[in-house]
């Protein structure tokens, strides 16, 4: 079965999907009648996939820590995030804080105030953030290295239906 952030990522594509089929329609209905002045449909489908794919690394990694925080001894964790959660307790302005992780409670600090802020936080998927992101959150590294081709293919594929069918335009009314 697919993860939660996969299915939520063909979720969010589906209006870049809509407006590459929307501009391939008005292209069709408008005939040759000279230069179309359709770039805002392209340039919103490219934003709306850049949005989706944004998300789909947020939902990723918080899905990586929400197995992460089913273990029970979180001596067990990855070290890079048992650094996250110290340095997070370390760094708190609240003295009684480090009571806060004792038993089962480090679970709730780690999702809620160490994981979620931090990806919001993300406000660019380059390969440098997810990465980062990845060790701090996850204790994987070169998570980027997983991305396989089929999966920037498709992301691809769904830019380049978008991009295509703008530059078919532009080169039918040259």
């Amino acid at each position: 079965m697919p993860s939660y952030a996969s299915r939520n990522f063909k979720r969010k594509t589906i209006d870049a999907k809509r407006l590459a089929r929307d501009y391939e329609d008005l292209l069709i209905i408008r005939g040759n009648k000279g230069r179309t002045a359709l770039d805002h449909l392209t340039r919103s489908g490219v934003v709306l996939l850049a949005g989706a794919w944004e998300t789909y690394i947020e939902d990723v990694i918080l899905e990586g820590a929400v197995h992460l925080a089913v273990i029970d001894d979180p001596k067990n964790l990855p070290k890079e995030v048992k650094k996250s959660i110290n340095l997070y307790i370390r760094n708190h302005k609240e003295d009684s804080k480090p009571l806060s992780i004792a038993g089962d409670g480090w679970k709730k600090v780690f999702l809620d105030e160490v994981v979620e802020p931090t990806l919001k936080g993300l406000n660019s998927p380059k390969i440098e953030n997810v990465d980062s992101l990845a060790m701090k959150l996850l204790g994987v590294a070169n998570l980027s290295s997983n991305i396989t081709e089929k999966d920037l293919l498709m992301s691809l594929l769904l830019i380049g239906d978008i991009l295509l069918i703008e530059l078919e335009s532009k080169e039918m009314h040259i």
